[in-house]
């Protein structure tokens, strides 16, 4: 289970351990709430391991590139395929309406964030400039017992969809 501790580890020490915090999560070396949810041949998708928020899912690159200029055609029409994929189950498991797609090129592994909308979130200023904000609220208050059972329940949800398709 996830605990306000465990996601101070990950933030601060286990991202240091790494050269590539990407790669660490392709080699098996970083461990994550649910594990992979899914696996494509050129991408996976997880529960983001540092942010307790249900269906906050990251899509990696298993190949190590920065930027989506550095796909292969290949690699171009599966990320399509996995973020429809990705999306759509958040929508028909966990009934997220909403949710906000980034992408940043700083990062030295292509990953992207897709973070779904939920009512606490609308105290924000709408728009993905809040993304940050809401992200440090949710490692600050999402860790109750109740938010961890929240937790579980949709990365088992997410889970059985993917294994279903």
């Amino acid at each position: 289970m996830i605990t306000k501790h465990l996601l101070f580890y990950y933030m601060v020490h286990k991202r240091q351990d790494f050269n590539c915090f990407g790669c660490s999560i392709q080699n098996g070396e970083h461990k994550f709430p649910g594990g992979f949810l899914y696996s494509g041949r050129y991408f996976n998708i997880v529960q983001d391991p540092c942010i307790p928020i249900p269906g906050f899912l990251v899509v990696n690159a298993k190949r190590h590139i920065a930027s989506i200029a550095q796909f292969t055609p290949s690699e171009t029409k599966e990320f399509t395929q996995i973020v429809y994929i990705a999306r759509k189950a958040m929508l028909e498991a966990l009934g997220l309406k909403t949710a906000y797609l980034v992408q940043e090129e700083r990062s030295c592994h292509f990953h992207l964030w897709i973070l779904p909308e939920y009512e606490w979130m609308k105290k924000f200023k709408p728009g993905i400039s809040s993304a940050r904000k809401i992200m440090r609220y949710a490692t600050e208050h999402l860790i109750t017992k109740r938010d961890q059972g929240n937790l579980a329940k949709s990365i088992r949800k997410l889970k059985k969809y993917f294994k279903d398709i």
